[in-house]
């Protein structure tokens, strides 16, 4: 019988080649895979500062002027860099839910769609920025600090050879940062702002007082809360007559109440009605608050009584 000893070295060399191909096939499909998973956990990081200066805007109604006195969890990316934070300082100093409809912040954010930055989405009113350098350790987009002058912040297209910090290291590399970044519409909504900004009518509808037929009238709707300036319409009919206007101007009834004259006084009904009868309107109200405005309506009845029923006429405004 013919015993086998062993493998020849010819065997053993195809075996150690085969292996090695094994090998090499499982670095180059396990090192991209862990570099994803890494970058997912340092992403995560970063939306977790992110709802800590959300809660942070919620409890003190600005922003912080630092990471750390903010309260965010993490001062470190996932790959151990210092994060980068900027903010538009204005913000730092004042309620942001008090901030105006027009108050624009210092920061617009251009995201680049292509490698040359032709096609690109620019982002703007944007209140706070969070970097994370990356698996490079480079920061090449921008940093730490306050935004106290107009900044447009590019982030270029991920693999772009750039460097647009040289603050740290000086590297033109393939762009990796991270970022995320905090609108002030994004923080009146998780700070609730509109909640105080409700709009209230007085009366808040229901009956009016009463008028009588080819005598003059007027009564007034106020209009309270929301942020100004508002814009108001009619829906339904009033009495041949009556006109319901907002500092002298008319605002004419439609069979949808759409809000679409500008007003800043109260709402006044007057005129001489020509016809008796109860007749039913509906206010609509719509406030200057951003980034979803409020909204009110009220329904009001106002009844036109004969000359003989009412005694005289009903109560003026």
């Amino acid at each position: 019988m013919r015993v086998r000893k062993g493998f020849t070295l010819v065997e053993l060399a195809i075996a150690l080649v085969i292996l090695g191909i094994l090998v090499g096939i499982g670095v180059s499909v396990l090192l991209p895979l862990l570099g994803k998973v890494k970058a997912r956990a340092n992403l995560d990081r970063l939306k977790a500062n992110l709802q800590d200066l959300y809660a942070y805007a919620i409890n003190n109604r600005t922003i912080p002027t630092s990471l750390n006195t903010s309260g965010v969890k993490y001062l470190k990316d996932a790959y151990g860099n210092p994060l980068y934070y900027i903010y538009d300082p204005n913000l730092a100093n004042q309620d942001i839910c008090k901030a105006p409809p027009n108050f624009q912040t210092n920061i617009t954010v251009v995201e680049c769609l292509n490698q040359t930055c032709t096609q690109n989405r620019s982002i703007n009113n944007v209140a706070l920025v969070l970097i994370s350098p990356g698996r490079n350790r480079n920061n090449q987009t921008h940093g730490s600090g306050n935004a106290s002058v107009p900044l447009t912040l590019i982030v270029p297209y991920k693999g772009s050879i750039t460097d647009n910090y040289p603050g740290d290291v000086n590297r033109r590399e393939k762009y990796d940062d991270q970022i995320l970044y905090a609108t002030l519409n994004d923080l009146k909504v998780n700070a609730n702002c509109r909640d105080e900004y409700r709009i209230t009518l007085s009366p808040p509808g229901g009956s009016l007082p009463y008028a009588t037929v080819n005598t003059s009238y007027g009564a007034l709707i106020s209009i309270m809360g929301g942020l100004p300036s508002y814009s108001v319409g009619v829906g339904g009919s009033l009495p041949a007559g009556v006109t319901l206007s907002c500092g002298g101007t008319p605002i004419t009834p439609s069979a949808t109440c759409t809000p679409n004259v500008v007003c800043s006084a109260p709402l006044t009904i007057s005129g001489t009605p020509t016809q008796t009868g109860t007749f039913n309107f509906t206010v609509c109200v719509r406030d200057s608050y951003q980034p979803v405005s409020n909204t009110q309506n009220a329904t009001y009845y106002l009844s036109v009584l004969s000359a003989y029923a009412g005694g005289g006429g009903g109560a003026g405004g």
